[in-house]
């Protein structure tokens, strides 16, 4: 294993909105070596899209829906080549789908940023960029595609409002972690998901559509770390399902994404900002700001298909202080004996793979993929001709609550796994 030095950027000169095209322009970011030609994108200036309500919000930004395009054809088209202004026409005819709800929705950063410190400030224009640039060379069906930016790119800063550069993204019907929550509700309830898209009321339960969604989930992965990029918030507020298709799986947020450098050993790891994402869904060796590479998302994608499956949070009652201690230091994972009756032996053991403290032991993303796809062809675990059945799913959820997590080697219940 080889260790190599910081890959984030960091900048040592004070920002102001109208320094950031120089700062932190689409040059600061490594092109990402795909093999399909590049879709074109859109450009509009921010007054020519018209918004509506607000959608949802990250920690930097906000979200709103798209109501109108009302395109500024008084001397500008000279800005546009004939294929971005017959996009932009396109858009502005397409903006709704035959119910009326928008198709597209506009990311910019909160009114709040002029006045925070430099810090969070800085931090925020780097991942809005950092989302844009990447969002604009990947091309993947399980990521979500952009459909549009700000004119002049990061000179829009130059505006000076907090609106000024945006990005605009396919809409989402719902987030997985909406999903999942809808489904618990209705399982303690005794009910099941007649809204789900599918004809058939229960399939979206089943454990075979589940592992589908998960399968998709790591596809998009496997296809970032083949380009040596590391997504690092893989969690299910993440990861979202396309409008027009209910069960199609769709990764967004990639303002935390980065390129690796280039390695020719797979377990290579590199210094990089420790603690990001969400601590849930950390892996162990990012929340002790410790070098780490792609298997980090590995070890994510872990715990989001274990919420999946159980449709518990991942240690819901920890505080920081307690997962530091039982996750970070002591190895405790999800409990997956618990929930034998919703979890596979052979995901069981996937998991574990995917949790091993040992990076060099933890699976890739393209073994992840091979497995899954291995045990959804053949497990007769996931040959159900039903849900993991609302009885099941309820037993699981009574022995969350008793105990989500076992600590392993005492006789008192505790909370965590300790992995051997």
């Amino acid at each position: 294993m080889v260790f190599h030095d910081e890959v984030d950027q960091e900048s040592s000169t004070e920002l102001t909105l109208a320094s950031c095209s120089q700062q932190f322009g689409d040059a600061s970011f490594e092109a990402v070596d795909v093999e399909e030609p590049r879709k074109p994108i859109a450009h509009f200036d921010r007054s020519e899209v018209k918004l509506g309500k607000q959608i949802g919000e990250g920690y930097f930004s906000k979200v709103y829906e798209i109501n109108g395009f009302q395109l500024d054809h008084h001397g500008n088209d000279h800005y546009y080549s004939p294929e971005e202004q017959e996009l932009r026409q396109a858009y502005h005819q397409q903006v709704a789908d035959a119910n009326g709800s928008g198709r597209f929705v506009l990311k910019h950063l909160k009114p709040r940023l002029l006045q925070a410190g430099r810090n969070d400030f800085e931090n925020a224009v780097v991942d809005l960029v950092a989302e844009a640039t990447f969002l604009q060379q990947l091309q993947h069906p399980n990521i979500l595609s952009l459909k549009g930016l700000a004119r002049g790119g990061t000179d829009a800063f130059r505006g000076g409002t907090y609106e000024s550069y945006f990005l605009i993204t396919e809409r989402l019907s719902e987030t997985l972690a909406q999903r999942i929550h809808r489904w618990r509700k209705q399982l303690q309830k005794g009910g099941t998901d007649k809204n789900d898209g599918s004809n058939k009321t229960t399939s979206t339960q089943r454990l075979g559509a589940k592992c589908h969604y998960a399968l998709q989930i790591a596809q998009a992965l496997r296809y970032l770390h083949h380009h040596q990029l590391i997504f690092r918030d893989v969690k299910t507020d993440n990861i979202g399902f396309a409008q027009d298709d209910p069960d199609k799986i769709q990764l967004f947020d990639f303002g935390l994404c980065r390129k690796l450098p280039e390695s020719n050993q797979l377990d290579d790891v590199f210094r990089m900002s420790g603690g990001v994402g969400t601590r849930r869904y950390c892996a162990v060796e990012v929340c002790r700001h410790q070098p780490y590479n792609a298997k980090a998302d590995t070890y994510s994608w872990g715990i989001v298909f274990w919420e999946l499956l159980t449709l518990q949070k991942p240690f819901a009652d920890f505080t920081k202080e307690d997962h530091y201690k039982f996750v970070c230091e002591l190895g405790g994972t999800p409990n997956l004996s618990r929930h034998s009756n919703v979890i596979p032996p052979s995901i069981q053991t996937m998991l574990r793979h995917c949790w091993a403290r040992n990076v060099s032991k933890r699976w890739t993303m393209a073994q992840v993929c091979d497995s899954l796809q291995d045990i959804i062809h053949t497990d007769d675990d996931l040959q159900y001709p039903r849900a993991a059945e609302p009885r099941q799913d309820r037993l699981a959820l009574q022995q969350h609550r008793q105990s989500s997590f076992v600590w392993r080697g005492t006789r008192r219940r505790s909370k965590v796994t300790v992995a051997a």
